[in-house]
């Protein structure tokens, strides 16, 4: 019985049972379910190799890559170095698209550092590209700091050439603390602006 009690064969299959069974596999979408590894992660690009992507994503015609590369390429710039990402949009051209990319960094770097973005955007020439940076920073902070983005708006004089500005500010602050807002709206002087800003108020509080 040597050979035969050493092997045995599976009845009706004809697999002999000595044999090492072969390693089974899992499909990529299974195994990744399971948390099993099917291949390391992509590397993370660098910003130079984003820089380089958004600067020839531009030089296409098709407008929806050109809005990818301003709303999603170049915020991911920002998040990792926002001075850098505003050093790199002044070289680019032509005029229109450099003026474009500007407002999307001091939108991106305005969410995350508000302090920072103003201030880089104060450094710009005294234009009407500039007031819109600034107003475009001003509410996105408002978006989560409304008493920030008032003082901010104070600060540069926006009231004086837009005296809406304030109003909307006042109101969006309101909106997040009723007491507060009032608070300030009643300690400016006496005037028009204040009556708006009261007015505006009294509309949220009602």
């Amino acid at each position: 019985m040597g050979d035969d009690s050493a092997r045995s064969v599976s009845a009706g299959t004809g697999v002999d049972s000595t044999q090492a069974p072969e390693p089974s596999s899992l499909p990529a979408a299974q195994a990744e379910a399971e948390g099993a590894s099917v291949s390391p992660p992509p590397l993370e690009e660098s910003i130079e190799q984003l820089e380089a992507g958004i600067e020839r994503t531009l030089q296409s015609t098709n407008m929806a890559d050109c809005d990818h590369a301003l709303s999603k390429l170049l915020p991911a710039v920002v998040r990792r170095d926002a001075l850098d990402a505003g050093r790199f949009v002044k070289t680019l051209a032509p005029e229109a698209m450099r003026e474009e990319a500007l407002s999307h960094v001091a939108l991106a770097w305005a969410a995350q550092d508000p302090e920072g973005a103003l201030g880089w955007v104060s450094q710009l020439p005294i234009s009407e590209q500039r007031t819109r940076m600034l107003n475009g920073c001003i509410f996105e902070i408002a978006l989560t700091n409304p008493a920030q983005a008032v003082t901010a708006a104070q600060r540069f004089g926006l009231e004086k050439d837009q005296p809406g500005v304030l109003a909307n500010l006042a109101q969006q602050w309101a909106a997040n603390d009723l007491s507060g807002s009032l608070s300030w709206a009643q300690s400016q002087p006496s005037g028009a602006l204040r009556d708006q800003l009261l007015a505006r108020i009294a509309f949220v509080q009602s």
